[in-house]
């Protein structure tokens, strides 16, 4: 077996990981959408507010409020950000096993280039 064929064979995912792989994407692009589409009457609400293209009478305090909104949504997109960021880093799965198989291949990898003729 060559050293192109090995890669070929040990990078190939089964049917069943890339089944499972379009149902995650699928899902994370519904939830995309929704979000986005969250976010498009949010942003074209308050222009109508900003605008005063709605027959609506606001107190100045709800005017203050509408002027400022997009800056505290900014500021609590980066909060919700940082908190699942951090969430994932902290429940990250370690897979010893996976990094002795990566370290195995990145040797026999300088292996290889050694022979060619390659420094390191």
């Amino acid at each position: 077996i060559t050293q192109w064929e090995h890669l070929a064979y040990t990078h190939t995912t089964p049917h069943s990981l890339t089944h499972t792989h379009q149902i995650v994407m699928g899902f994370l692009q519904k939830r995309a959408v929704r979000w986005l589409g969250s976010a498009s009457l949010a942003m074209a609400l308050w222009t109508a507010f900003m605008l005063d293209l709605l027959p609506v009478e606001l107190s100045p305090n709800a005017s203050w409020l509408c002027t400022i909104a997009p800056f505290y949504a900014i500021i609590a997109l980066g909060c919700y950000a940082l908190a699942t960021v951090s969430y994932k880093l902290m429940v990250f799965p370690e897979c010893p096993e996976e990094s002795d198989i990566i370290r195995q291949e990145v040797e026999e990898a300088r292996r290889e280039l050694t022979k060619q003729g390659m420094r390191f």
